[in-house]
């Protein structure tokens, strides 16, 4: 078995000599690929390093691994979902075919983006697996999903966003959401906030204001243009001193 039965690194260490492609860590626990797409995991057993019960389906086939805050996850090349030690992806039939990405979150929830745009969640209900908030809007068209801590962003291919999990820390768009409905190109996520760039070049922030997602006006080329323009004009702290220009989110 390519798993690591005994889950300390002298059992797993013969089967690392070699072959190895890529390794993953989670803090306690590790999780390597190895060229035919078997796995060796090794490490604090609850959180991922005894991946004996899933051992029989990490022989071959594995081409990702995700690292998540209690486990691993590991996509086959067949689409399907293999996770431990939970192992959700056995008592969930969506996670049988067509996965094609996983995101974890950092309180143990997890959401599978699949090939036919629709999403999964799974896992703790306050750390983004419960979705069913706005399981209408996670059927199709989603083109990418992002996590910020306990909460997550997943970006439609209209340009739209959907959100859920912790609401403290951006899983509720609040007064964003309504510039949320259109327009998005693509989505930053950093711990606790989001930053969505727009195609006008314009950006929306969501989320705690001091983890960046305070920011209460639109941000676009034109501000950021007139912000250089007036830095011989600035106040003690920083801050444009034309009243000509619009301003931002102060302080700079």
């Amino acid at each position: 078995l390519s798993a690591c039965e005994g889950c300390d690194f002298s059992r797993a260490s013969s089967r690392i000599s070699s072959c190895v492609i890529l390794v993953f860590a989670n803090s306690p626990s590790y999780s390597s690929l190895k060229t035919y797409g078997s796995v060796v995991t090794w490490g604090q057993a609850q959180a991922g390093g005894d991946s004996s019960s899933v051992a029989t389906r990490l022989t071959s086939g594995v081409t990702r691994i995700f690292p998540g805050r209690s486990g691993f996850a590991a996509l086959k090349s067949d689409g399907s979902l293999v996770d431990w030690p939970a192992q959700s992806s056995g008592t969930n039939p969506q996670l049988a075919s067509g996965v094609i990405q996983v995101v974890p979150s950092s309180l143990g929830g997890s959401a599978a983006l699949k090939a036919d745009g629709s999403v999964v969640t799974w896992g703790n209900p306050n750390g983004g697996g419960d979705s069913s908030a706005v399981a209408p809007r996670l059927t199709s068209a989603v083109v990418g999903i992002f996590s910020a801590g306990p909460a997550f962003a997943a970006l439609k291919g209209d340009g739209s966003v959907v959100t859920w999990g912790n609401p403290a820390s951006g899983g509720k768009a609040g007064n964003a959401a309504s510039r949320l409905t259109s327009g998005v190109a693509r989505i930053v996520a950093i711990p606790g906030a989001f930053a969505a760039l727009k195609t006008d070049g314009s950006v929306v922030t969501w989320g705690p204001a001091s983890a960046g997602g305070g920011c209460p006006m639109r941000w676009g080329r034109t501000h950021l243009r007139q912000r250089r323009s007036c830095s011989a004009k600035q106040d003690s702290r920083g801050r444009c001193t034309l009243r000509s220009q619009r301003r931002i989110c102060d302080p700079w």
